[in-house]
C-alpha cells in the first residue's frame, strides 16, 4: 500500500474520531445535585446562631430615677422600670423646640439615663413621633419627664452634657403625673438613691442601702467560625488560612484580616480599604448605629442580650454590651462586648466573642449582698474630691468568669460594684480599696 493512501486512511480515522468526541461532549449532561432554594453556592452559610433585633431592643436606659417630694429613688424592680419606659415610648411627642437648660424641673421629674450619648434621631425611632415632625440633629444622654402635679404643659426635655441648649417636646393628650401616680404612691417599692459628684452637671445615682443581686451560671455554647468568614470576606477563593500560632489562627486576603483567639473564642476583624486615601464620605453617629445594626442583623449576630453601651468621641465606633437582669456584664477578655467601627459606609473593624450563654445552671443559688451605696460613696469620695470630673459613672454589674471542668465550659456571673473613668474603661471596685489612696487605680 502506498504511503499516501495510508496517510489518507489515518487522517480520515482521526477526523471521524474528533467528530464523534465533539458530538459526545455537546450531548453530555452530567448528574449534578440540585441546589435547594435559598442556597448560596458562592458564600455558603452566613448565619450564626443568633437573632435579629430592632432599635427598640438595642436602645435601653441604664437607669430610671424619680425626683419627687424632695426624694430621689428608683423602683425596686428592673422590670417595673422598663415597663415605665415602655409606657413613655407609647406617648405621642409633638412640638420639638430648642430651649434653655434651666427649664429642666429637677425637683419633680422622672430622669431617664442612657449609658452613652445617642442621636435624638435614633431615640425618635424608638418613640412615638409624627413622621412630619421636624426632629433636630442633637445628642441625648438623659430625658427628663416633668411630673409636677400642677404642670399643664406636659413637657419632656432631651438633655445632653455636650450642648448649651436642650430640646423640649410635649406629650399629646397625656399627663405624665397622672400616668405615674400609682408608682409614686407605691412607696413600698421605692429604693432610695444617693447622688454622687454633685459638681458634675449630671450627678451619679446609686442605691443608698445594701443590694441583693442574684448570681447566674450558664453552660458555654460555641459559635461556628465559617459563617463569619463567609460574611466578612467577599471571595472565599482568595482567603488564606494561616496555621495557628500562640493560640490564634488567621484568615487573610489582600485587604482583610480575621484573627481568632482559640482559647477564648474571640475574633478581631480589620479591613484596610484601598479607597481609604480617597475623599471620605461623612457618616453621622446615627448612620453608624443603623449600619451596624443592619450588618449584624444580616448574619443573625445578636447572640445574647446586647444593648448599646458606648460610642467613641468621633462617633465612628459603637459598642454593645451584654446585660443580665438589667445589669451590665464585664469580662477582662472582652467576651461581654461587641464593637464595630465604620468609615465611608464600610466596616473597618469588628470585634466580638464567638461564644454565647447556653442553658442556665444553678438557678436556685442564693443572691449576693453587695456593700451599701453609702459605703461605696465613702470609698469613692477621695477619688472624686481629687478628680471630680474623672469618675464618669458607678454601677452594679456582673463579673463574667469562665470556668472549665472535665466535661464543660461554664460562665459564672458574679455581682460586683464597678466605676467608669472618663475616656477610660470600667474598673472593678474592690472592697479592699482604701479611702486614703489618691487617684483612680
Amino acid at each position: 500500500m502506498r504511503t499516501e493512501t495510508i496517510k489518507t486512511i489515518v487522517l480520515t480515522i482521526l477526523v471521524a474520531t474528533s467528530l464523534l468526541l465533539t458530538f459526545a461532549i455537546w450531548n453530555y449532561q452530567p448528574q449534578l445535585d440540585v441546589l435547594e432554594d435559598g442556597d448560596n453556592y458562592l458564600k455558603g452559610d452566613t448565619r450564626i446562631s443568633g437573632e435579629q433585633k430592632s432599635l427598640n431592643t438595642l436602645v435601653k436606659p441604664s437607669q430610671v430615677i424619680f425626683h419627687e417630694g424632695g426624694s430621689t429613688y428608683a423602683m425596686d424592680s428592673y422590670n417595673t422600670s422598663m415597663d415605665m419606659y415602655t409606657t413613655f415610648q407609647g406617648w405621642r411627642l409633638i412640638d420639638f423646640q430648642s430651649v434653655s437648660k434651666n427649664k429642666v424641673n429637677r425637683e419633680s421629674s422622672v430622669e431617664i439615663i442612657f449609658p452613652t450619648s445617642l442621636p435624638l434621631s435614633i431615640l425618635v425611632n424608638t418613640l412615638t413621633v409624627n413622621e412630619d415632625e421636624d426632629v433636630p440633629k442633637y445628642m441625648v444622654d438623659r430625658i427628663f419627664v416633668d411630673i409636677s402635679s400642677a404642670n399643664s404643659n406636659n413637657h419632656v426635655h432631651f438633655y445632653s452634657d455636650e450642648n448649651e441648649q436642650m430640646y423640649q417636646a410635649t406629650t399629646e393628650n397625656i399627663n405624665p403625673y397622672t400616668e405615674y401616680l400609682p408608682l409614686i404612691n407605691d412607696t413600698g417599692s421605692h429604693v432610695e438613691h444617693l447622688s454622687i459628684n454633685e459638681k458634675r452637671e449630671n450627678p451619679i445615682y446609686i442605691p443608698a442601702g445594701e443590694v441583693k443581686v442574684p448570681k447566674f451560671s450558664f453552660f458555654r455554647d460555641e459559635l461556628a467560625i465559617e459563617p463569619m468568614v463567609n460574611v466578612l470576606f467577599n471571595d472565599r477563593n482568595k482567603v488564606l488560612k494561616k496555621t495557628p500560632t500562640n493560640g490564634e489562627s488567621y484568615y487573610i486576603d489582600d485587604y482583610r484580616q480575621l484573627a481568632i483567639s482559640e482559647p477564648n473564642r474571640y475574633m478581631r476583624f480589620t479591613y484596610n480599604s484601598p479607597s481609604e486615601q480617597e475623599a471620605s464620605e461623612t457618616m453621622t453617629r446615627a448612620d453608624v448605629i443603623k449600619e451596624s445594626q443592619s450588618f449584624i442583623n444580616d448574619h443573625y449576630g445578636w447572640t445574647d442580650n446586647y444593648v448599646i453601651s458606648h460610642m467613641n468621641s468621633t462617633g465612628s465606633t459603637v459598642q454593645y454590651r451584654i446585660h443580665q437582669n438589667g445589669y451590665p456584664v464585664f469580662n477582662d477578655a472582652g467576651l461581654s462586648v461587641m464593637e464595630q467601627s465604620w468609615r465611608n459606609k464600610e466596616l473597618y473593624s469588628y470585634n466580638r466573642s464567638l461564644v454565647q450563654f447556653d442553658t442556665e445552671i444553678d438557678s436556685n443559688s442564693p443572691a449576693v449582698t453587695l456593700m451599701s451605696g453609702a459605703d461605696v460613696k465613702q470609698r469613692m469620695e477621695n477619688k472624686i474630691e481629687q478628680y471630680p470630673l474623672l469618675v464618669e459613672d458607678i454601677r452594679i454589674g456582673y463579673t463574667m468568669i469562665q470556668k472549665e471542668n472535665e466535661y464543660e465550659v461554664v460562665f459564672s456571673l458574679q455581682p460586683a460594684w464597678y466605676y467608669k473613668t472618663v475616656g477610660g474603661g470600667w474598673k472593678l471596685l474592690k472592697e479592699s480599696e482604701l479611702v486614703n489612696k489618691g487617684g483612680v487605680q
